[in-house]
């Protein structure tokens, strides 16, 4: 219930000061409403600034591990990072490559894969 109330007495509030020529005591009004409905947490003093980073640089600060590596149970091979044939692109359109979805480590999207078919076909045409 109160959080229904809150927001109404606000605007009350606010048209109140509206109503008088009072612009910046309904903007502070609006700025406190604001300010007590959303889910920010409010800014962190200096201080607490200062001993967050401290945290964090011991945090993140190189170690030597106490245990063994993490053993890799895969040979290592190697990965073609050239530009693929036409012929892998049509492979690669035709197998499902479907709009909208993220990209990977690459940054190429699927409307990029497609488009750059769509290249390769005009010029097939066209030559």
């Amino acid at each position: 219930a109160d959080r229904k109330e809150r927001p109404l007495k606000a605007g009350l509030e606010i048209e109140g000061h509206l109503a008088n020529g009072e612009l910046k005591d309904a903007w502070g009004v609006a700025k406190r409403w604001y300010r007590q409905a959303s889910e920010t947490a409010p800014k962190p003093c200096y201080n607490s600034l200062e001993k967050q980073t401290a945290e964090r640089v011991e945090l993140y600060a190189e170690r030597v591990s106490p245990r063994d590596p993490i053993p890799i149970n895969v040979e290592p091979f190697e990965i073609r990072d050239d530009v693929p044939e036409d012929d892998e692109i049509r492979v690669a359109v035709k197998s499902g490559l479907k709009r909208g979805k993220a990209a990977g480590a690459s940054k190429l999207r699927a409307e990029d894969v497609k488009e750059w078919l769509a290249g390769v076909l005009a010029e097939e045409e066209h030559p």
